[in-house]
């Protein structure tokens, strides 16, 4: 797990390393229901210069779409991206903000499935997309919230046939935060660390840690993207188009 603890502390003094995956651009919306895991991984997407956010589309989850909308404004005023566009799964369509030369994106799913199902139903829209990187607790079996909040939109994208990365916080004891982290990111300067670092202080001081200790969540999707190999991946036997990460490469 060393790896990864390098790879954020790189991250927050905002000195973020060459992607390791051969896709050196990636073009790519971000589906979130707004949960602190998924302001993280808006953050740290949003810090990789390898990657331009098209759009974000707020979904009904862990908090209500307008509500939604209100912390992910305030979140790209902080890091001074107020020109990404951001819209709620009910309100406009995803393609009016992309251009005939946007192909190839990649999704990143940070909550359920409903309002990116909603989006694919769109031709137009499904054929510029090239694959979802999905967060979810666990992929084999299927469970937990992103799953569960709407089971039916979800089995009906996952049977899409569209080719999906399921990412989840797995092995024997996860990959996680600890204090070192939080105080590294206290004594940087960045906009970025200081935002990891007051989410998760905010976290710890409302008893969500043990022994000191965060589990990474939605976090991981966002360092999925770009960095593949550091995760140990299967395709699902009912499904290849679907792989899930199983545990992480000795390399992390």
């Amino acid at each position: 797990k060393i790896f990864f603890a390098i790879f954020f502390m790189t991250l927050a003094s905002g000195i973020f390393a060459s992607p390791l995956h051969t896709k050196l651009k990636h073009n790519i919306i971000v589906d979130t229901d707004c949960s602190p895991g998924d302001i993280r991984a808006i953050s740290i997407l949003l810090s990789n210069p390898s990657v331009t956010v098209k759009a974000i589309m707020i979904s009904e989850g862990k908090l209500s779409s307008d509500d939604g909308l209100k912390v992910v404004q305030n979140t790209l005023h902080q890091l001074d991206a107020d020109t990404i566009p951001v819209v709620t799964w009910k309100q406009n369509s995803l393609k009016k903000y992309l251009s005939p030369a946007d192909t190839q994106l990649t999704v990143i799913c940070l909550g359920p499935l409903t309002g990116i199902g909603k989006e694919l139903d769109d031709k137009i829209f499904r054929n510029k997309v090239e694959e979802i990187i999905w967060y979810i607790d666990s992929a084999n079996p299927l469970k937990g919230f992103n799953y569960e909040y709407n089971k039916a939109s979800a089995d009906r994208l996952l049977n899409s046939g569209i080719r999906i990365d399921a990412i989840s916080n797995t092995g024997d004891s996860g990959i996680f935060f600890d204090n070192d982290f939080l105080n590294f990111c206290s004594n940087s300067g960045t906009k970025l660390s200081q935002a990891i670092c007051s989410t998760l202080t905010g976290l710890k001081n409302h008893g969500s840690s043990e022994s000191g200790r965060l589990l990474l969540s939605e976090e991981l999707a966002a360092l999925f993207l770009g960095n593949h190999e550091l995760f140990e991946l299967s395709p699902l036997v009912s499904n290849p188009r679907i792989r899930y990460n199983m545990n992480y490469s000795s390399k992390a």
